[in-house]
């Protein structure tokens, strides 16, 4: 009977360790007192539900021939539609080569979504790396359905180590939408939700332009957020009716959020294609066009 109460009491303390935030458990062996056991809580941080950033708006042109399909319904824009899989083979490092002859302007660079900017091979801490999936589009209103594995570049997603809280902001390129007021806007948020972030680096509504980078995983400033869904207007606003509409601008080094726990996912897209994000020439150095060489 000793031995059988000792099993149940060590089975109620693993409890207790695998359900953080309950009540505390409690067991009364026979004829004997009450035995409170302690319970292990485990902090999780919480997306903020206020702000104290501020956000510009200006002119973004439509890119696609009506109608427009919803944003969220839209497989270029919502990151959540076409998803992610686990890459199990290729390696979590950045990967050196010759930058892009065809592009002579500074990419995005996906280290300096943090601060202090990541800029080698240890510092951009890829923990994961993964495919993303093809879309095929229905025919207008229906939004069409996610196809097979894109395995083509060999890594679409990367999945980047972060300290719960921790502060993101835009990747800095060479590109901008607005120069204003002595403010470099580099991008407009062409999709937002609670835990996502899509920035195109051109004032055109159209992922067929430019670079599009989707930051995943994470806390949506709340005021960036609120600005989104007032342009956007679920579907109905201006942005689907009118040549020419409003929508956020985002400034060199502006939060855009935060990260949701200990990983963020990114996704770069170029002219309607996803790229490579480990290459390190292109997307994590800070170098000039055209150089090659061994990443650091």
């Amino acid at each position: 009977m000793k031995t059988r109460w000792m099993t149940l009491l060590g089975l109620v303390a693993m409890a207790a360790l695998l359900l953080p935030g309950k009540a505390p458990a409690t067991a009364a062996p026979l004829g004997g007192a009450t035995v409170y056991l302690p319970v292990i809580y485990r902090l999780v941080y919480t997306c903020p539900a206020t702000s104290s950033n501020s956000y510009y708006q200006n002119v973004i042109y439509r890119g696609e021939v009506p109608p427009i399909r919803p944003a969220e319904q839209h497989g270029d824009k919502n990151f959540a539609l076409r998803g992610f899989i686990t890459n199990t083979v290729e390696a979590k490092t950045l990967i050196s080569g010759q930058a892009d002859p065809q592009e002579p302007n500074q990419p995005p660079q996906l280290g300096t979504i943090f601060n202090p900017d990541r800029v080698t091979t240890a510092a951009a801490n890829i923990t994961q790396v993964y495919h993303t999936y093809f879309w095929i589009f229905g025919i207008y209103p229906d939004p069409g359905q996610r196809g097979g594995e894109d395995a083509n570049p060999a890594v679409g997603v990367l999945g980047l180590g972060a300290a719960p809280g921790e502060v993101l902001q835009a990747p800095t390129s060479f590109y901008e939408v607005a120069f204003v007021n002595n403010v470099h806007y580099q991008a407009f948020v062409m999709y937002a939700d609670a835990d996502t972030v899509a920035l195109h680096y051109s004032a055109e509504d159209t992922v067929v332009n430019g670079y599009t980078v989707h930051i995943d995983n994470i806390c949506t400033d709340p005021n960036l957020l609120a600005l989104y869904n007032a342009l956007d207007g679920g579907g109905t606003g201006p942005r689907y009716t009118n040549t020419s509409f409003n929508m956020p601008y985002i400034a060199v080094g502006q939060a855009i959020g935060t990260a949701r726990d200990n990983l963020v996912r990114v996704k770069v897209v170029d002219t309607g294609s996803t790229i490579e994000p480990r290459m390190c020439w292109n997307l994590w150095h800070w170098v000039a066009p055209g150089m090659n060489g061994t990443c650091n």
